[in-house]
């Protein structure tokens, strides 16, 4: 039982709040870029503000106050990146799915914002899950 209380239910309640928190951001950073993005920098700007907000979201939910700054700002950045790189691959996995007649874009946006969630969390988990089993740190 001492496992699982302290070493994996915390490793679940993170991954989640990360899933949440990524997703939100993600919608967030959708919503900004699509209120104030040029037309002709449209996608550049919804995929960099998508995936930057995704990423801190996801990040923010691996972090523990309780550690010091410098852990902090790794498990951030870490987010920021991974999410960068899963929406890279997202978008290249969301292109060739399908194609929807009448809403062009949408695979690509469901692909970039699914990828973004997915790789804004791994980084953070491998650095919360050694943070958890090494230090005992929640």
């Amino acid at each position: 039982m001492y496992l699982v209380t302290n070493y994996i239910l915390p490793i679940f309640i993170r991954l989640w709040l990360g899933l949440f928190f990524g997703f939100v951001g993600a919608g967030i950073g959708y919503l900004m870029s699509a209120l104030m993005a040029p037309t002709s920098l449209f996608f550049v700007v919804t995929m960099t503000s998508t995936v930057f907000t995704c990423g801190l979201g996801a990040g923010a939910g691996w972090v523990s106050f309780a550690s010091t700054k410098r852990t902090i700002a790794l498990t951030l950045v870490s987010g920021v990146v991974g999410a960068f790189i899963g929406a890279g691959f997202g978008w290249l996995i969301g292109k060739d799915v399908y194609i929807m007649g009448g809403m062009p874009g949408i695979a690509e946006l469901s692909g970039i914002i699914k990828g973004a969630t997915v790789g804004g969390n791994v980084p953070p988990a491998i650095i919360g899950a050694t943070r958890i089993f090494r230090r005992g740190e929640l």
